[in-house]
């Protein structure tokens, strides 16, 4: 564990010097002339061959050490950059959680209904419950059936009967109409 965290102390020290050398290349490099950066370039270009030449002819496992420590050299390197970039997307990720979230929030409380709230007991709501009882009434009158069972053309008993869904009723009343609309059943009654 603690050589781990040596080679990342390491590595961390040598991006540190490393882009302090290159901030130092770029100033110098504004007062030379194109031929001087020209030859600049090939040096360097040519320091990189000669090290990739003898990484060539490295053993596997130094290989394989060198590779994880440009790995984590590169992540050293871009780690101010990628805090950057990470920052500017949670930044845009609560933006828009505080732009939209109280609309959505919104949308859901009216579509689900929590929060609304019927008052019947206003005199608007009277009258409506007035004229949708009078609807209901007419609607009941409406949709009785009355047959005579004259002759005993039907086969029933000789005692009124109401049916609805088997169930026997002594009178007509709103509610058993309703009921029977709301069902769609039919609603006989029968004198005889």
């Amino acid at each position: 564990m603690n050589e781990k965290k040596e080679r990342k102390l390491k590595i961390a020290k040598q991006v540190k010097t490393d882009k302090e050398l290159a901030k130092k290349q770029r100033l110098m490099s504004k007062n030379l002339t194109v031929t001087e950066r020209d030859e600049l370039k090939k040096k360097a270009k040519a320091v990189k061959k000669v090290t990739q030449e003898e990484f060539k002819t490295l053993s596997k496992s130094v290989k394989k050490q060198r590779k994880k420590d440009a790995k984590l050299y590169r992540k050293i390197k871009n780690r101010p950059r990628n805090l950057m970039i990470w920052s500017v997307v949670a930044l845009a990720v609560v933006g828009v959680g505080i732009k939209v979230g109280p609309t959505a929030a919104h949308m859901y409380n009216v579509m689900t209904g929590k929060n609304i709230t019927i008052n019947t007991e206003t005199p608007a709501g009277e009258k409506a419950r007035a004229a949708g009882n009078e609807v209901a009434r007419k609607i009941a009158n409406e949709g009785i059936v009355l047959m005579k069972n004259e002759d005993r053309s039907l086969p029933l008993d000789d005692k009124p009967l109401m049916y609805l869904e088997q169930l026997h009723l002594i009178s007509v009343t709103v509610e058993a109409v309703l009921v029977a609309l709301i069902h769609q059943k039919p609603l006989i009654y029968l004198m005889v």
